[in-house]
């Protein structure tokens, strides 16, 4: 019979832990659209996933991510899955801090219950609506429907944004 080692820098969920600041950094910046080393970077794109589960990385950080969405009464969600929607399983999620402009029947409402892109600034202090989501998405500013995952996509910009 083998042995079977464990590597100390795996978590219990096999994810690898980041042991310094600067480790962190690496993953951020590989995550960075149009980086150019001479410029902080404007905004990350990275999965639902890499956000919820190192969320102390991009905290205050514009973010790009693809989720499916809900927009209704004290659940406006960005979701890992329609299943997870459909559920909800909250924790597998980010609330969307919408503008109080975006009233019900707007043009954000139209992909309701659909897999969609936003951007905007994420914190991972602010846990949404009673402190169910695993944090939030602020300042939306683009906000679009994916078909098929990588397939064409409409958008609408917020009806805070230029």
């Amino acid at each position: 019979m083998s042995a079977c080692s464990v590597d100390s820098s795996q978590s219990s969920a096999g994810v690898r832990e980041l042991r310094t600041p600067a480790e962190a950094r690496t993953l951020r910046d590989s995550r960075c659209i149009g980086n150019d080393p001479r410029n902080p970077c404007e905004i990350y794109s990275l999965s639902l996933v890499e956000l919820i589960a190192r969320p102390e990385i991009y905290d205050g950080h514009r973010v790009l991510v693809r989720g499916f969405v809900t927009l209704e009464h004290e659940d406006n969600g960005l979701y890992l899955s329609s299943e997870d929607a459909a559920i909800p399983i909250r924790k597998n999620g980010l609330w969307l801090d919408l503008p109080s402009r975006a009233a019900e029947g707007s043009q954000l409402f139209l992909w309701n219950r659909r897999y969609v892109l936003v951007e905007g600034t994420f914190s991972a202090l602010n846990s949404g609506h009673m402190g169910l989501w695993s944090g939030a998405i602020l300042d939306i500013s683009r906000y679009r429907a994916i078909s098929g995952g990588e397939g064409r996509a409409d958008e609408r910009r917020t009806p805070s944004s230029k």
